[in-house]
């Protein structure tokens, strides 16, 4: 099962797979489960034809999260690990149900009344992408409170800004989302250099981030279909060259 969600999490963000083989081989399962949950979440919209029904889709996880719903957790292979997980690590299932209803909120809304501006992409990306960074951390750090919460804040908006440059579906220029993108990269990168290096994998998808920004500013849209190669990836992760 482990595998199963190991492979969709890598069909899904090559280097959110690649930077688990970093992480301590006794946390990597745990890792894989919380990323293919958050996978998840962000698939359904796309599986449907009607946001009305992605909504309700996603209202099943809230309810499973909040244990409405524990037996039909247990059927589902993402659900029962997430269970395994709470279990392990005592891993919060609020902030996950926030990131849901965020998402919801995202569907039901266009991206252009939902992330007006900097102000509402920060809200968005800190209850999405920046909670799935700590809650990682949260997960390398036994269970504990990592103390990432600027860092994953920073870098879950580089990842954020990342996702809606590849849908270019805001009124913001694009210039302004990459300037803004790089001012985040480089605050997460002063901050990592002082934390823990045992949570460092967290934190290595963004060594794609610098080479995508670079890409966008060339103002075609070619930079969206020409992925970050593996090696580049690999390569970068070896030496934590974020």
């Amino acid at each position: 099962m482990q595998n199963d969600l190991a492979i969709g999490v890598k069909n899904s963000d090559h280097a959110r797979y690649y930077s688990v083989l970093f992480a301590p081989k006794q946390h990597r399962d745990a890792l894989y489960t919380l990323y293919a949950f958050d996978a998840e979440i962000q698939r359904i919209p796309h599986l449907v034809s009607e946001p009305a029904l992605g909504a309700i889709r996603l209202q099943w996880w809230i309810e499973g999260l909040a244990g409405e719903r524990r037996e039909e957790m247990r059927t589902h292979p993402i659900g029962q690990s997430m269970v395994d997980v709470r279990r392990q690590y005592n891993l919060p299932f609020d902030p996950l149900i926030t990131l849901i209803e965020e998402r919801v909120r995202l569907l039901l809304h266009s991206d252009h009344d939902a992330l007006a501006d900097e102000k509402a992409l920060e809200s968005s990306f800190g209850k999405t992408h920046a909670v799935i960074l700590h809650l990682a951390a949260f997960l390398l750090n036994e269970g504990l409170d990592p103390q990432t919460s600027d860092l994953s804040g920073h870098a879950g908006m580089v990842l954020g800004l990342i996702e809606v440059l590849r849908r270019q579906s805001l009124h913001i220029k694009q210039s302004d989302l990459i300037a803004l993108a790089f001012e985040h990269l480089e605050k997460a990168r002063s901050l990592i250099k002082n934390s823990n290096a045992e949570l460092l994998s967290v934190y290595l998808p963004l060594v794609g981030a610098h080479p995508f920004l670079k890409r966008a500013m060339r103002k075609d849209d070619a930079f969206k279909q020409r992925e970050i190669s593996d090696l580049y990836l690999l390569t970068r992760m070896v030496f934590g060259l974020i």
